[in-house]
């Protein structure tokens, strides 16, 4: 079959992630770039790209990788976003046929307004939560502890509606340790699913004194941490 510009056999878009990830390291700025938001894990960018490319991906399978590779796709903000998105979009033209580029480019949108939306909602949600007295984020009740789902949610790429869930059902592991000695009157509360954990220091006032996000296997995480 004569191939040429116009004419050229479909590329199986399922092999994309790999391409764009040879591509993405070979350009020294995009390289740095997402190294710094996977903290040094590419299978997790690469993972983040199989997400965003599937054909039924949806904002709550995001993890936040994902969520901060698909925001530099889209919204060509700083000198980085319209690098990314000249590259992705670019390959993607490259790779398959004009029609299937244009639908996978419209998905690429409709997925990072689905989380802008998503982000949106919670945060109009906190805030209405927020009007007049504060509650903590952790509670110390007669029984146990009640964290906000929506701040386990955050650490660990999730919807805060599935936590109580995952967490019934096992998928979410919780640990809870008392501070002793100088750290009298602290809790670390940890929360582990998969390769993702969160980790807050909590005061007795039920006051969240500093949180810290772990990915990979790295039993420590002091390798890949991120704490807010």
């Amino acid at each position: 079959m004569l191939v040429n510009g116009r004419n050229r056999p479909p590329r199986d878009p399922i092999a994309l992630p790999q391409t764009l990830i040879a591509v993405l390291r070979a350009d020294g700025h995009l390289c740095n770039v997402l190294t710094h938001v996977a903290r040094g894990n590419w299978r997790a960018i690469e993972s983040a790209l199989e997400i965003i490319l599937a054909a039924r991906s949806r904002a709550a399978h995001l993890d936040p990788v994902a969520r901060n590779v698909l925001a530099l796709i889209c919204d060509e903000r700083g000198v980085t976003g319209p690098i990314m998105k000249t590259v992705v979009f670019g390959l993607i033209g490259r790779s398959v046929d004009a029609r299937q580029a244009q639908q996978l480019k419209r998905k690429i949108m409709r997925l990072r307004k689905a989380v802008a939306a998503a982000e949106h909602a919670a945060s109009t949600c906190a805030a209405d939560k927020n009007i007049g007295v504060t509650p903590p984020v952790v509670q110390f009740e007669q029984d146990g502890i009640c964290v906000d789902a929506a701040v386990i949610a955050d650490g660990l790429g999730l919807d805060p509606a599935s936590v109580p869930r995952d967490m019934q059902r096992g998928a979410i592991r919780a640990i809870c340790e008392r501070g002793v000695g100088a750290d009298d009157g602290f809790y670390r509360l940890t929360f582990l699913r998969s390769r993702y954990r969160v980790q807050l220091i909590v005061a007795n006032d039920g006051n969240v004194r500093n949180r810290s996000m772990f990915t990979s296997g790295n039993v420590s995480g002091d390798a890949q941490r991120h704490s807010a």
